[in-house]
């Protein structure tokens, strides 16, 4: 048996030298029955002709040689391959077109799908993932007027609720801590940190890349951090060394209040290691005495039911959380539910991932219909060559198998391709799906905008499932005209010019073809939707300021700074920024852009209006320094900027944006008019209104615009002094959080090293965040709506391309199919303009059917979009006439160059005979 095997495979690897022994063993053999007959007497001529006769030909002996070897399909295999090779090579319109389609097709579901399954259908990276839940509170509306309900469980509640949870084989509390002073080698820094109970890391089994996590010892001694990978390798240079050593954290400002606090780094986590759905750049452990209010974060006991968590978090919640005030409406959903943390996690994105999945197949269908079509049509083109095969004696299994192999082979060719191009769709997903959001910039847009992007890779499943579909759709059509074929008569076959085609072919084909532009068009116009919302979106966010030569950072001040030392660190900040060489402008701003936070203060009241009459308007407060609003590139309409002079001594003075001067005053002109702002205990403080500015979308560029009004913060400061605020009250409503801006002639990102210098030169106990160029910080605003555009973009392109490679294959193997037709027409007498007429009203018909079924079908699906949507309506005439006319445009050019090919046809030459 093994001699045999060794043999079989002697026989595939090296035929050569088995064909030349089977020779020489054959001659040998001849040439002794040749000597036998010379020494029986007969000549030598008539010896090797009696001894070919008796040995019943070297041909067909060789062959039954070559058969027993076993070997003889596969070596058939190979033959047909290279025969497949080198008809490809001899058809290369059709081979590139074929092998494109398949490499586009399987390379994009390849790419959406393996996003998909990281994303949607992968566990979260925690052992028993599927077990870990959060327990979420359902809240009332708030009533107006007073204050919000709370969220979330004290430490006690957390503490009383594992004890007694039986569903919860264990539970962890975890919170934000905001954002903390740390100085490093580099200045002060701010890091977002959170704190979590001891158990936390034990439980989802997250290890230490360095020294230890928290552990229960730590509840006796608090005074101990755990860093993340990212913080320990941007702030203490990844020195090993930092592990056992003493840092100092401040609170960096009042919302976030605190002693200065010693701790103790005890490890450092691994890289992207963190806590599920607290994600921080340290934490610290949580002890029984702690404030405030924690998320419980659990894992359920095994066998049991999230349906069974619910009913067992609201019996508990009853018993231990306080009813809910009886002046609170009522809700409609259970006060308590549990969900899962990897639900939680993708929810957000949930939708736009569907959206892409549904857009990838439709790809993929077109792919298929658009490989079937060029293969039935190659297939009748070949009707003479599989007739000639058949009448010299070819078997009809042969003739099958052949096409078979031809199909295999483009299907692989394909499937190289599209391997090829699916890792790098992957990588250009994960490289577009990165937000760059630094500092606290990474609470409003995160730093990804699908979560798990970094674990998502080439999956070899779904490049399977991708190749197998493409395999299946290339061997069925491959096969369809080669079975069709074998079976029809072969002279009939010869006899004409090959081209051919039944009837029912050609509808089967021109089905493919609308079914093709029905599915792009729905891509398109979902496509088109998404663009025209990041379009508005981004002109939205570009009006009202400039982002560009702008460079912007967030001061952090130790709270324990007066009032006093605060203000007299913006001033030199800004006196010493202003100076700066290429520097126009430069101010601060009480909360700036994108970082998401609405202030109200009091009542404004124009001349001629009543307090009650005004008390309902809604109009945001800012304050700033001098000179921010044109360092912003914020346009002033009418009269003036607040500038440096508006100090504490000035007379008060405010500026007003357009929609606020339009709510105050109508059509008159507000610059020079006194408004009374009721603000606090005492009298209405008279604010002269100096001028007005365009309107700015302060908090994200998908938001409203709303009436505001921009106050120096020093008057502001002056007059929460004057009305009896505290320190804390005048620091959390002033300067608390300071974004300040920076104007330059050229290049932002050139007055950075500068601008860090003058911070730590100015006071080095201040720190710096989000120092970066403000263009920077609007694109990360709008990352979201660009890649969901760019993403469908890109794929409603393709289907674009592929439907109008669809179009122009259909009509040009029609040309050939018509050639004859074509010559008596303009035989007889029809001019070119009716030849061409002819061809192009087919594609025009196909086309119209393809795009009137794809508006309909897209009038309900992208219904879907709606939540990705920003100005514009799933159902916007605009973006439908606009996806028609260009996608009918570019189907009646792919159909003008079939019908221009067929006007150039010659009558004598389509006429003459075979």
């Amino acid at each position: 048996m093994l001699n045999d095997i060794l043999f079989r495979l002697r026989s595939l690897f090296r035929r050569h030298a088995v064909e030349q022994e089977l020779d020489d063993e054959l001659r040998f053999h001849l040439e002794q029955q040749v000597e036998s007959y010379v020494r029986a007497g007969l000549s030598r001529d008539e010896a090797v002709c009696r001894a070919q006769i008796e040995s019943g030909g070297l041909t067909q002996i060789k062959e039954a040689h070559r058969d027993a070897r076993g070997v003889g399909l596969i070596e058939e295999f190979g033959r047909d391959a290279r025969y497949a090779v080198r008809q490809l090579r001899h058809s290369p319109a059709f081979a590139l077109a074929a092998l494109l389609c398949l490499g586009v097709g399987i390379g994009a579901t390849t790419a959406i799908f393996s996003v998909v399954n990281a994303v949607l259908l992968q566990p979260l990276p925690f052992p028993d993932s599927d077990r870990l839940v959060r327990m979420v509170e359902n809240m009332p509306p708030p009533v107006r007027g007073r204050p919000p309900l709370q969220r979330g469980l004290t430490v006690p509640e957390f503490l009383e609720w594992r004890a007694q949870s039986k569903t919860l084989s264990d539970a962890y509390a975890v919170t934000g801590l905001g954002q903390r002073l740390v100085r490093t080698a580099h200045g002060a820094v701010g890091l977002w940190g959170a704190t979590a109970s001891t158990n936390a890391f034990a439980l989802v089994q997250v290890p230490a890349m360095l020294g230890r996590t928290l552990d229960a010892g730590d509840e006796a001694d608090p005074n101990v951090v755990v860093l993340s990978h990212d913080a320990w390798q941007q702030h203490f240079n990844g020195d090993p060394s930092a592990v056992g050593k003493a840092i100092e954290f401040r609170a960096a400002a009042v919302f976030w209040p605190m002693q200065p606090r010693l701790m103790t780094v005890v490890g450092v986590l691994p890289p992207g290691a963190t806590l599920p759905d607290g994600a921080a750049d340290f934490y610290w452990p949580m002890t029984n005495a702690a404030q405030g209010r924690v998320a419980l974060i659990g894992q359920l006991a095994p066998g049991v039911s999230l349906e069974s968590a619910i009913a067992e978090a609201n019996t508990m919640g009853a018993a231990i959380r306080e009813p809910w005030p009886a002046t609170a409406d009522p809700l409609t959903v259970p006060r308590f539910e549990v969900e899962r943390l990897k639900d939680r996690t993708v929810e957000r994105v949930r939708p736009a991932l569907q959206v892409f999945l549904v857009a990838v197949v439709v790809v993929l269908l077109i792919v298929c219909a658009n490989v079937a079509n060029l293969l039935l049509a190659r297939g009748t083109v070949r009707r003479r060559e599989i007739a000639m095969r058949l009448s010299i004696g070819a078997t009809r299994g042969r003739v099958v198998r052949q096409m078979l192999t031809e199909s295999l082979v483009l299907a692989l060719a394909g499937g190289a391709i599209g391997a090829v191009l699916g890792a790098a769709g992957v990588s250009l997903i994960k490289n577009m799906a990165t937000v760059e959001a630094p500092g606290i910039y990474r609470l409003m847009f995160g730093t990804t905008i699908l979560p798990r992007v970094q674990e998502v890779t080439v999956d070899l499943r779904v490049l399977g499932i991708a190749l197998g579909v493409a395999t299946i759709t290339s061997v069925v059509f491959g096969l369809l005209p080669a079975l069709t074929l074998s079976h029809a008569n072969h002279l009939a076959g010869m006899g004409s010019r090959g081209s051919g085609a039944a009837r029912g072919e050609s509808r089967v084909r021109a089905a493919l073809v609308v079914g093709q532009f029905a599915m792009a068009t729905v891509l398109l116009v979902s496509a088109g939707l998404l663009a025209h919302s990041f379009v508005k979106m981004s002109s939205a966010s570009n009006n009202g300021y400039d982002p560009s030569n702008v460079v912007t950072f967030n001061l952090l001040q130790p709270d324990q700074y007066s009032i006093r030392q605060k203000v007299d660190t913006v001033e030199r900040l800004l006196t010493r920024l202003r100076a700066l060489p290429n520097v126009t402008a430069a101010g601060s701003s009480r909360h700036g852009v994108l970082i998401g936070e609405e202030i109200f203060q009091g009542t404004f009241v124009p001349p001629g209006r009543s307090l009650d009459e005004m008390r309902s308007s809604r109009t945001r407060f800012r304050p700033v320094s001098g000179g921010y609003l044109t360092a912003m590139g914020v346009p002033v309409l009418d009269g003036r900027e607040l500038s440096p002079r508006d100090d504490a001594g000035a007379p008060p003075v405010i500026v007003m944006n357009r929609s606020a001067a339009r709510q105050y005053f109508g059509d008159a002109r507000p610059v020079g008019q006194v408004v009374d702002w009721h603000f606090g205990a005492g009298s209405a403080l008279q604010m002269t209104v100096v001028g007005v500015v365009e309107d700015v979308r302060q908090e994200s560029p998908t938001d409203e615009v709303f009436p505001e009004v921009f106050v120096d913060y020093r008057q502001f400061l002056s007059v929460l002094e004057k009305r009896g605020e505290s320190a804390l009250g005048q620091n959390a409503l002033a300067i608390g959080f300071l974004s300040f801006a920076i104007r330059t002639v050229d290049d932002p990102a050139a007055a950075i090293p500068l601008v860090r210098e003058i911070v730590n030169s100015v006071d080095a106990n201040v720190g710096i965040d989000a120092l970066v160029p403000m263009s920077r910080l609007a694109t990360s605003a709008a990352a979201p709506q660009r890649f969901y555009a760019v993403t469908l973009g890109v794929f409603a392109g393709v289907a674009a391309i592929l439907a109008a490679v669809g179009i122009y294959g259909l009509l040009t193997y029609a040309v050939i199919q018509r050639t004859q037709e074509i010559g008596i027409r303009m035989a007889v007498g029809a001019q070119r303009g009716q030849v061409l007429a002819l061809v192009l009203r087919r594609g025009l018909t196909l086309t119209a059917i393809g795009i009137a079924l794809g508006l309909a079908a897209s009038a309900i699906s992208t219904r879907v979009l709606q939540g990705l949507l920003f100005g514009v309506t799933p159902l916007d005439f605009r973006t439908f006439v606009f996806v028609s006319l260009l996608f009918g445009l570019v189907a009646a050019f792919a159909s003008y160059l079939p019908a221009r090919r067929a006007t150039r046809v010659d009558a004598l030459v389509a006429l003459r005979t075979e």
